[in-house]
């Protein structure tokens, strides 16, 4: 019986670390996502900016923040 029991938390034991493992994975992944999103629109907002030189300053800033808008609209449907 106990060797039942102890075959049985054991089993418990090793669901529990590939659940972990697996989450952890998953954390990880959306971690470099959310950083290559990020990275884009930065570089996006940073080339709107010199682009629109001769623009006024509301037009700059619309069009330098347009790929954030984007991008959290983004990470809103991909992570609700």
């Amino acid at each position: 019986m106990l060797l039942a029991e102890s075959e049985r938390l054991q089993e418990q034991l090793r669901s529990s670390r590939q659940i972990l493992l697996a989450q952890e994975d998953e954390r990880k992944r959306i971690s470099r996502e959310l950083h290559d999103v990020i990275a884009q629109t930065l570089t996006a907002s940073m080339s709107a900016l010199h682009l629109e030189e001769g623009a006024s300053v509301n037009i700059k800033v619309w069009t330098a923040t347009s790929p954030a808008r984007t991008a959290r609209g983004k990470i809103r449907e991909d992570h609700p």
